[in-house]
């Protein structure tokens, strides 16, 4: 959803600032909302035929193998390293033509042939001169991400269920699943006075750990059958019905909770 996003601001900035017209220059596209310097740099060579280097996840693996390069790509000294060998790697004088084809060419050799796992060195035209295979470090190189502990977090959801729907909170469009319908967080008794809602029994449902990529979120459902009016006035606020959840714009763990809960409830 982040992505979508990115290209509506992408498509605005280049009507607005470019006057419709795509930027040709790997500078002006990486400028634009989304684009970082190496996707810009792809963008230049295959659209604009333009000469420069990328440095996306395959090339990393290729040129840390090839050339023997230590340390985790992330990190920004490896990173620059990375970039400076990727720039002197260009070749001089090229051709109309050339610059999409060498672009093609080093993306594919690492998602082809120098694969995370299981490269196919026997074929690969850099056998011979890449340290990595001379030296049998295939499964060392690149360098992993140094681990560390995941934040933990918790948060507590409200279920509220009147008859045969659920009431679903938009979130805001920034943040963890910006954008999207998920449950209200906070204690079912406190959220039911201020949504006009007149709560009956409440029931923990299964706690579900779900990974982001920063932290691990425990989720801790409380399912409370109410009595409510037609319709919720409070802003962002919307009733799905339970037979509607496969269609809604759903987080993954809210989409489980709801998935099981409607899969226990008798039709």
């Amino acid at each position: 959803y982040a992505r979508a996003r990115n290209l509506h601001r992408c498509a605005q900035t280049i009507v607005a600032e470019h006057g419709g017209v795509f930027p040709a220059s790997a500078a002006q596209i990486s400028e634009l909302p989304g684009i970082g310097h190496s996707t810009a740099a792809a963008i230049a060579a295959f659209a604009f035929g333009q000469r420069g280097a990328i440095l996306d996840g395959n090339v990393k693996r290729v040129l840390t193998r090839a050339f023997g390069i230590e340390g985790f790509p992330g990190k920004l000294a490896v990173e620059r390293e990375l970039w400076a060998l990727a720039e002197s790697l260009l070749p001089e004088n090229m051709v109309a033509g050339e610059i999409e084809i060498y672009t093609q060419g080093i993306m594919d050799l690492g998602a082809t042939l120098c694969t995370r796992s299981r490269p196919d060195c026997g074929n690969c035209p850099m056998r011979g001169i890449c340290i990595a295979e001379r030296d049998g470090r295939q499964g060392e190189l690149p360098t992993a991400k140094p681990a560390k502990a995941v934040p933990e977090r918790a948060v507590t959801v409200s279920v509220f269920i009147d008859g045969d729907r659920v009431l679903l909170q938009r979130r805001p469009s920034s943040g963890i699943w910006g954008g999207l319908l998920a449950l209200p967080e906070g204690e079912p008794e406190q959220l039911a006075i201020a949504l006009g809602l007149i709560p009956q029994a409440t029931t923990p449902l299964p706690e579900l750990r779900h990974t982001f990529t920063h932290f691990r979120l425990t989720i801790s459902p409380l399912l409370c059958r109410v009595s409510a009016p037609a319709a919720c006035n409070e802003p962002g606020m919307e009733w799905l019905p339970l037979a509607r959840i496969g269609d809604a714009a759903l987080p993954t763990p809210i989409r489980k909770i709801l998935a099981a809960l409607a899969a226990s409830t008798p039709t």
